[in-house]
């Protein structure tokens, strides 16, 4: 009686899940103007050239490292990240951080057209630490940067897919 409860109640909360219309992200879909891109940025080797890469690569596209063999150009026109203090105790330590992330891009054809104007992307968390511990506050606000980095990857290639299916038709027909 309690694995059928226990069957009942997953078979539910999946009905529930999937009645919203809640899905996996899939794998990134892109219009063949964007079918091989090339990453412009200060800092190919960085972090987030290498997200931006794998989840790109995972997708129908192809991230090149040669210019003149992409199809569109997705510029990293601006990438910073920064820690705030919120709150400090009585002995000036820091009991609340606020880490942002921020980013800015834009889409470019191989002819160099314009395909997404400049986008300006932010995201920010605060934390709460342990002023006794200033080491392992500085090791979790490290962390939610990284976090914060990888979440914005994936926003920025979903504003990238939303964007491209604006994009007006080619002469190879419509896009995807």
């Amino acid at each position: 009686m309690k694995r059928l409860l226990t069957y009942f109640l997953l078979l539910t909360a999946l009905g529930l899940v999937t009645a919203c219309g809640w899905q996996l992200r899939g794998a990134p879909s892109l219009p063949d103007e964007m079918s091989v891109i090339y990453i412009d940025t200060r800092n190919p080797h960085g972090r987030l050239a290498r997200e931006l890469t794998r989840l790109l690569d995972s997708g129908d596209a192809r991230v090149t490292r040669k210019r003149d063999e992409a199809t569109a150009v997705l510029r990293i026109l601006d990438t910073s990240s920064q820690r705030r203090v919120l709150s400090v105790n009585l002995a000036g330590r820091p009991e609340e951080i606020r880490v942002i992330y921020r980013v800015e891009f834009d889409v470019r054809s191989a002819r160099g057209e314009t395909l997404i104007e400049r986008q300006r992307m932010v995201l920010n968390r605060d934390i709460s630490t342990d002023p006794a511990d200033p080491l392992g506050a500085s090791q979790e606000a490290s962390r939610l940067a990284q976090a914060l980095e990888e979440e914005i990857v994936q926003s920025v290639v979903l504003r990238i897919q939303a964007l491209a299916r604006n994009l007006p038709e080619n002469d190879n027909g419509p896009t995807k």
